[in-house]
């Protein structure tokens, strides 16, 4: 299945119980709108996304409950089960999943390396990467939803208005996560790669990461 935002026609329906032997720690769940806060969401982030959550299991990968971690409007951060999501969201939830490896070209400006001038750094997925990503979005459970931030991100969009303000492409702004798609995009900065490079983590809408190469659409959930 190729990178990218998935297309209708390469959409594949998989029941969760089917599902939960594919997902994997840290795979991101990207929902296409079925509300008018989703829908408005989803058209000033210029595509049909409007919510980002994260996979993680309560204990042991596929042994354990899956679980859903999230910051969801009017809610808050929060960890729900996958259940609970489907009784909504059934054929809305599309699953996604970072690169498992990626190689990064560094220019060395004091020398060569195998008569080269460039070298790689090589980076991997792992279950402990995995591990580490969720960690850092679950710290953010309980945690009031970042209405303040959505209206800073909304400027940039107003006509007018986004003139005055400059763009931002600062990634460690900490104090500014507690909107789902930019706290799924800090920890992906922080433990693996920026999903969306040029683009501040806390500036990134949930099309931003839909779009992003960094990574690939799996399948769609629906109820068993």
């Amino acid at each position: 299945m190729s990178a990218g935002v998935a297309c209708r026609n390469d959409r594949r329906n998989i029941p969760l119980k089917i599902a939960t032997t594919y997902i994997n720690e840290g795979d991101i769940f990207l929902y296409r709108s079925n509300s008018l806060i989703g829908w408005c969401i989803s058209r000033y982030g210029g595509g049909e996304y409007s919510h980002v959550a994260v996979a993680s299991y309560r204990g042991v990968p596929h042994f354990s409950a899956l679980e859903v971690v999230e910051q969801r409007e009017f809610k808050g951060g929060r960890i729900v089960s996958i259940e609970s999501q489907l009784d909504e969201y059934s054929g809305f939830i599309d699953v996604y999943r970072p690169l498992l490896k990626i190689e990064i070209p560094k220019f060395q400006a004091n020398g060569k390396i195998n008569g080269s001038a460039f070298s790689v750094e090589t980076k991997l997925w792992t279950p402990e990467t995995a591990r580490a990503f969720t960690d850092e979005v679950r710290r953010f459970a309980g945690k009031p939803y970042g209405w303040k931030l959505i209206w800073q991100m909304a400027k940039h969009y107003m006509p007018g208005i986004r003139l005055l303000y400059p763009q931002n492409t600062r990634d460690d702004v900490e104090n500014k996560l507690n909107v789902c798609s930019t706290l799924a995009a800090f920890g992906l900065w922080k433990h693996y790669r920026d999903p969306c490079p040029n683009l501040a983590t806390h500036m990134t809408t949930p099309n931003d990461l839909a779009r992003s190469s960094l990574l690939n659409y799996l399948f769609t959930l629906v109820r068993d």
